[in-house]
C-alpha cells in the first residue's frame, strides 16, 4: 500500500509492503560499507566472525548523516556509531573485535582494487577509511585485515579452509599497481587465479572465474579490548565512506532490497532513470554527477553477541527535505523534514540495512 504526503511543497511517497516500510523521500551519490562490530576468531591466519556468549550490546546508536558534496565527482558520507558493550559474566573477557565493511565478491574486489590503482574511484569495499575509534573516551588503535566467506558461510578451522583463506589473500596481493604490472597480463596472477578457480570448481576466462562470486571479501577493522568483570564499555566509531557514484543498484543486487518494487515507488524510480538519461544526453552535470547512491550497513553481525541488542537507535538523515530515500527497514518514523528514526528493544537483526538515495527533482 502506498500513500502520498505533502512536505514543503514536495510530494513524499510512503509505501507499506510485507511489514516493511519504504520511504521515497531525495539524494545524490553512491556509498557502500558500514558494519556492526563483532567478535573475531583467528585460526592459522584465517579470520572469521564468531559468536560470543559473554558480552552483549546494551545500546547501539547509528547515525547516517547527509552526503557532503565536493567539487568534481568526489563525495564523502560521515558515519557515527556508538555502542555500550557489557560484560555479562563475573570474569574478565579478552576480546578481538572486528568492524567489517560491506562485502563484495572476490572477482569484484580484484577489479575494484585494480580500478583504485588507476583512478582512486573504486567501490568502497577495497578502501580503508580512516577509522576513529574511542573506548571510554580514549583513542584506540586498530588495523585492517580480511574476513572471507564462502557461499555465505565463514571459513572454518579445517586445513582445507585455512589453505583456501591463504590462497585468496595471496591472489588479492598479486594485484599490483598497473605501472608495475597489469594484472590481466601477469602470468603469476593468471596462474594463481586458474589454480584457485579449479579448487572452487569454476571455469576460468582470462582473469575471471565463475566461482569467484562464491567468495565474499569483507575488509575488516580489527581492535582488541579486555572487558573487566561485569563492566560496561562505551565505544565510538567515526569514519567517512567514499561515495561509489558509478554503481547501479540493479547491477549489484538481484532482488528488490530497497523496497521500490510497488507500483508507486517503481514509477518514481523509472521517472528518475528517465530524467537521468536526459541529463546524461545533454551533459548537464555542472560539477555534480546526477546519480543515485546506496548505503549498506552490516547489521547481521550484531546478532553474534550475547543476546539481542538491548536498545537500538537508528537515525537516517537527508541533505534537504526534498531528498529521496528508500529503505526496507521497518518502524522508521519521520521526526523532522530531514530525519527518520527507528528504535528497537531487544533487537536481533537478521538482515542488513540498505538505504537508496536518488534525485527525482530536476537537477541544476
Amino acid at each position: 500500500m502506498c500513500y502520498l504526503e505533502s512536505l514543503n511543497s514536495r510530494t513524499e511517497i510512503r509505501c507499506h509492503r510485507l511489514n516493511a516500510i519504504a520511504w521515497i523521500a531525495t539524494a545524490t551519490f553512491a556509498a557502500s560499507g558500514l558494519a556492526n562490530d563483532t567478535f573475531v576468531h583467528e585460526s592459522a591466519g584465517n579470520l572469521m566472525f564468531a559468536r560470543n556468549n559473554q558480552v552483549e550490546i546494551a545500546k547501539e546508536r547509528l547515525v547516517g548523516p547527509p552526503v557532503r558534496s565536493l567539487p568534481n565527482p568526489v563525495w564523502g558520507i560521515p558515519i557515527h556509531v556508538e555502542y555500550e558493550l557489557r560484560n555479562t559474566t563475573g570474569r574478565g573477557v579478552e576480546a578481538r573485535i572486528g568492524f567489517p565493511l560491506a562485502a563484495c565478491s572476490l572477482g569484484d574486489y580484484i577489479q575494484a582494487k585494480h580500478l583504485d590503482f588507476l583512478s582512486g574511484s573504486a567501490a568502497t569495499c577495497v578502501k580503508d577509511p580512516k577509522m576513529s575509534l574511542s573506548v571510554d573516551g580514549r583513542q584506540t588503535t586498530g588495523q585492517w585485515d580480511f574476513v572471507f566467506l564462502r557461499d555465505g558461510a565463514a571459513l572454518r578451522d579445517g586445513a582445507s579452509d585455512i589453505n583456501l583463506g591463504k590462497r585468496i589473500s595471496a591472489l588479492i596481493n598479486l594485484v599490483k599497481d598497473p605501472e608495475r604490472k597489469f594484472y590481466v597480463e601477469d602470468i603469476e596472477f593468471l596462474n594463481a587465479a586458474k589454480s584457485l578457480c579449479d579448487e572452487l570448481g569454476g571455469t576460468i576466462n582470462g582473469p575471471d572465474c565463475t566461482a569467484f562470486g562464491r567468495i565474499a571479501v569483507h575488509r575488516t577493522f580489527l581492535w582488541t579490548h579486555a572487558f573487566a568483570p561485569g563492566a560496561t564499555v562505551h565505544v565510538v566509531h567515526d569514519y567517512q565512506v567514499t561515495a561509489s557514484w558509478n554503481l547501479h543498484p540493479d547491477e549489484v543486487f538481484h532482488s528488490d532490497v530497497f523496497c521500490v518494487g510497488n507500483s508507486t515507488s517503481r514509477s518514481a524510480w523509472n521517472q528518475y532513470l528517465e530524467n537521468l538519461k536526459h541529463e546524461e544526453a545533454e551533459q548537464r552535470f555542472e560539477g555534480v554527477y546526477p546519480r543515485e547512491f546506496f548505503t549498506e550497513y552490516v547489521l547481521r553481525t550484531g546478532a553474534l553477541w550475547a543476546g539481542p541488542i538491548r536498545d537500538f537507535d537508528l537515525l537516517i538523515r537527508k541533505s534537504s527535505p526534498d531528498q529521496l530515500v528508500s529503505t526496507c527497514f521497518s518502524g522508521l518514523v519521520k521526526t523532522s523534514p530531514t530525519e527518520f528514526r527507528a528504535r528497537r528493544i531487544d533487537f536481533s537483526p537478521s538482515e542488513d540495512l540498505r538505504v537508496l538515495y536518488l534525485p527525482l527533482a530536476k537537477l541544476p
